[in-house]
Order: C-alpha cells, then sequence, then structure tokens
C-alpha cells in the first residue's frame, strides 16, 4: 500500500470490513469488459499470488459473460495486494471494482435456478409473456386458410 499513513490505515480498516464474514480468500471483480476471458483475468491478477480459481458467469440464455467474476487465491495476504493495487484500475477501458466474496460461490444450477425466478413475468426466458411474439389474435388459430 503507498500513500500517507492515514491513507494506509483507512486501508486496512477498509480491508477489515471488507472482508467481513468471507471463508475463503476470494475477490469479487465488477465491471468487466465484454471481451475480457478467464484466462485475461487470470493473467492479470497472478502477479499478486498463486490463484485456486477464477470464475466469471454467463448469461444463462445469452452465453455472455455478465461482466463480473470471482478471482480465488490460497493466501488471504495475496488477496488483499490484488485489492489494494487493482481496485479502480483500468482494465481493457473499464474501471474496476474489486471487494471481498462475501460468499462461497454458487453452483451453475443454483445461477439458473435464481435467473429463471429473477426472469419470471419480466420478458426474460423462452415462453410466450407479454409483449412477445405474435399478437393474441394470431396465437390461436391452426388452420391453413386465411381469415
Amino acid at each position: 500500500v503507498h500513500g500517507t499513513l492515514s491513507e494506509c490505515l483507512f486501508f486496512f480498516e477498509m480491508v477489515n470490513v471488507t472482508r467481513g464474514n468471507a471463508e475463503i480468500p476470494s475477490l469479487f471483480v465488477r465491471n468487466l469488459a465484454q471481451r475480457l476471458r478467464p484466462d485475461d483475468l487470470y493473467d492479470t491478477f497472478s502477479k499478486f499470488g498463486k490463484i485456486k480459481d477464477v470464475h466469471m458467469p454467463k448469461d444463462f440464455y445469452t452465453s455472455n459473460y455478465r461482466g463480473f467474476g470471482f478471482v480465488e487465491f490460497y493466501e488471504w495476504n495475496d488477496a488483499e495486494d490484488a485489492l489494494a493495487e487493482m481496485h479502480n484500475q483500468i482494465l481493457e477501458g473499464n474501471k474496476l471494482e474489486i471487494t471481498f466474496a462475501q460468499s462461497n460461490r454458487r453452483t451453475p444450477g443454483e445461477m439458473r435456478n435464481r435467473e429463471a425466478e429473477e426472469g419470471k413475468g419480466k420478458g426474460k426466458g423462452k415462453g410466450k409473456g407479454k409483449g412477445r411474439g405474435r399478437p393474441p389474435s394470431w396465437s390461436h388459430s391452426r388452420s391453413r386458410s386465411p381469415r
């Protein structure tokens, strides 16, 4: 950490508060560029220490990365160094927002269920919803003859 003594003390207080109940040294990284891939995130953060895992969730329906990711380190000190150096830094044109992850990573099944629940009534998903698909007058006719 670079800066005045008060800046350093503020940072270390922030780390202790931010770490909260996290059980593993994992960082939550927000505002990732769409073109970024897990290997890019690994390469960027590996200079701070040995990385156990990098995970960038994808949208269930589009398969696009969702703009955030998790970088899990083996050691707390490495995660703290990465947070101190990389928070608010520009990566691929985007300003990164980094905090300690507050809980263990969700499984893909948990994420699908969560997205399906959030998508109900919002026009997400593949079913018929208001404002999507054909007008009601077209959807009921199965006749091949013109109306």
